[in-house]
């Protein structure tokens, strides 16, 4: 420019525009309902009569074995029932295992000629599974 400039005023040039965006993020929740888990198989027992106590019963070896057929149970309980037929209720709970067992042995003592029913069933937060039955024989007079 030329000439007197003395009047002039400076003036800065605007800001930059710059952009801003504000997102709200929603959460969403997807609810899986969680299923029984599959019933156990293959349950078998063995039982063996080891000696007649003073009382009169007998002390008697139960092992028995199952195989594993969930991937979502949180344990296996075990039922020793008076019969075939009848249902499992509080005290005829044996034991409840922890996922993945599939072995357990133990002593019962019982009348010589008793007869021994199991059932076993995996269980999770949604329930049981079917329950799977056996006899176990009675060798003790045998």
């Amino acid at each position: 420019m030329s000439g007197d400039q003395s009047s002039l005023v400076e003036i800065s040039a605007p800001p930059t525009p710059t952009l801003s965006v504000t997102a709200t993020l929603t959460p969403t929740t997807t609810v899986t309902k969680l299923a029984s888990p599959n019933p156990p198989s293959n349950f078998s027992g063995i039982g063996t009569c080891r000696y007649q106590k003073p009382d009169g019963k007998y002390l008697f070896n139960v092992a028995l074995s199952w195989a594993d057929n969930s991937n979502n149970e949180e344990g296996f309980k075990l039922w020793m029932l008076p019969g075939p037929s009848f249902h499992v209720n509080a005290k005829s709970l044996v034991v409840d295992y922890a996922p993945g067992t599939t072995f357990n042995a133990f002593d019962i003592a019982i009348a010589g000629d008793a007869r021994l029913y199991f059932q076993i069933e995996s269980h999770n937060a949604a329930g049981p599974s079917q329950g799977v039955s056996i006899e176990v024989h009675n060798d003790c007079l045998d």
